[in-house]
């Protein structure tokens, strides 16, 4: 199997304005990479991953923008594949936190996120 998602294994969360600090954050390089000059949300989904070493839940999040679908783009963020469903579960609604506080761009976020999936 490939990396790429199977759609019929994509849950996708209700859509996140992105905030000013969040926008003004997201670097020159990252605006090519992700295509995002013109992001206006952020979406965060369950993704169900398998590859020949592993399998389980991947949680990505990816900027929106009107002139472009979601899949077309890298993901601004996704974590490394988590076996459990209830554990991506709850790393989505610690990042749906993060995006709504205008802070998923900040080094806060990335230390919290390093921090629970150490364990």
């Amino acid at each position: 199997m490939t990396d790429k998602p199977l759609f019929k294994d994509f849950f996708d969360k209700p859509l996140i304005a992105i905030g000013p600090n969040d926008r003004a954050s997201i670097i020159p390089e990252d605006q090519i990479k992700l295509g995002t000059q013109s992001i206006t949300h952020w979406l965060i989904a369950l993704i169900w991953m398998e590859n020949q070493l592993e399998k389980g839940w991947r949680v990505a999040v990816y900027p929106v923008c009107k002139d472009k679908n979601h899949w077309d783009r890298s993901p601004y963020y996704q974590s490394k594949i988590i076996r459990s469903y209830e554990e991506a579960w709850q790393l989505s609604k610690v990042i749906d936190d993060y995006a709504r506080r205008d802070l998923l761009t900040s080094p806060s976020f990335h230390q919290q996120i390093r921090h629970l999936l150490k364990g």
